[in-house]
């Protein structure tokens, strides 16, 4: 892209005769710049000064011109909704973040009254990953399951755990509930409280040890 520079400054002047060469260059020159190899807005010479984005583009920058394509709210006081669509500007790939959680969100459907936005798994202000709201995701399922977990802290879960293999504890465990299997392997010391049939055969047997030795 040649852009436009003059081509007959010094022939088109006062005094001299009118020709055709000097403006068929000019011609020329204008039409290649505008139409035949075009022009740029680099601000360079014989080129156009840059494109101001800031106050000579409306709405969304296309992808193709270095913007997004999508229109995105990272301002939201709650989580979309399917009424959140393309009438609304949105378009596949707009993401949306909730301001007080940080909680992230893409949009994969921006069909009228029937968009679907997917919650990212991502930190929030609060340096945790959270759900949108209490028992609404799992992570992971009984087809798609992730592979080792490792934590330094604790684990609290308000309902039961299955463990499908051997599970080992290093330190120490209580139950505040009951233990049920088809055996139970310690190599430490047992300490029972409460009501407990282990403890009462136990006792039993120790009563009969005694009654033969008296």
């Amino acid at each position: 892209m040649a852009g436009y520079t003059r081509q007959s400054s010094l022939e088109i002047i006062n005094g001299l005769d009118i020709t055709a060469p000097p403006l068929n260059a000019e011609f020329n020159q204008v039409q290649s710049a505008f139409s035949t190899t075009g022009h740029t807005h680099d601000g360079t010479a014989g080129n156009a000064p840059k494109v101001n984005l800031t106050t000579s583009v409306t709405g969304v920058l296309p992808a193709t011109n270095g913007g997004t394509g999508a229109k995105g709210n990272i301002g939201a006081v709650a989580a979309p909704t399917t009424g959140d669509d393309s009438a609304d500007g949105y378009s596949v790939g707009s993401w949306w973040e909730v301001a007080g959680t940080g909680q992230m969100f893409y949009a994969s459907s921006v069909t009228p009254s029937a968009a679907v936005w997917r919650m990212v798994l991502a930190e929030n202000t609060s340096s945790a990953f959270v759900p949108q709201t209490t028992e609404s995701s799992d992570l992971g399922s009984l087809t798609y399951k992730f592979k080792d977990l490792y934590l330094s802290g604790g684990i609290l879960t308000g309902t039961a755990a299955t463990v499908g293999g051997n599970l080992s504890v290093a330190g120490s465990t209580s139950f505040a509930g009951g233990i049920s299997g088809t055996s139970a392997s310690f190599t430490g010391d047992v300490a029972l409280s409460g009501t407990s049939s282990l403890s009462t055969k136990l006792a039993d047997i120790i009563s009969r040890l005694e009654a033969l030795e008296g």
